[in-house]
């Protein structure tokens, strides 16, 4: 068995990062697939949106832009869509005049527990084709790949994620 910082033994197949991706669009994909049969407009994020209001309530759109990982440039995008299709609505916070919190409608809410759910059946069909072993290597390496990948972190010398540099 090869060292991890062996490259001898390495696949030729292409950037880690391009695999990374394609799983992570397949994915994608498919809940986009799903979602869309509950509504033919609603997109990824949309959903995405909708399952953290539903799950943490009222939120703004830096708040939702923060959880999502997205500039809030990207996210203002998102809310106007499920605005205008009635599913969320916009009140001023009682803490911050100045901030609009976003918050579901009765339709919003009926929508983002069906679309989480058919995201989470997504996930499980994932899942079924794993082993508890696989699943659970898969998650490691992922989180060792997210650790190397960070900001100041040193290959691994010894198969352990890499040290901080000073």
């Amino acid at each position: 068995m090869s060292e991890p910082g062996d490259m001898s033994q390495r696949c030729e197949s292409g950037p880690l990062s391009l695999h990374l991706k394609q799983a992570q669009q397949a994915i994608q994909a498919r809940k986009t697939e799903v979602v869309q049969t509950l509504h033919p407009a609603m997109t990824v994020q949309q959903a995405q949106v909708l399952s953290q209001l539903l799950d943490y309530g009222p939120q703004s759109t830096a708040q939702l832009a923060r959880a999502g990982g997205v500039a809030p440039q990207s996210m203002a995008g998102v809310v106007s869509g499920v605005v205008a299709r009635g599913w969320a609505r916009k009140s001023v916070s009682p803490d911050h005049a100045r901030v609009l919190l976003l918050s579901l409608t009765p339709e919003g809410r009926d929508l983002a527990t069906a679309a989480q759910a058919k995201a989470d059946d997504v996930e499980e069909r994932v899942r079924t084709g794993l082993s508890a072993a696989e699943e659970g290597t898969l998650i490691d390496l992922l989180a060792r790949v997210t650790a190397l990948a960070g900001p100041f972190a040193d290959p691994p010398v010894d198969g352990t994620i890499g040290a901080q540099r000073p």
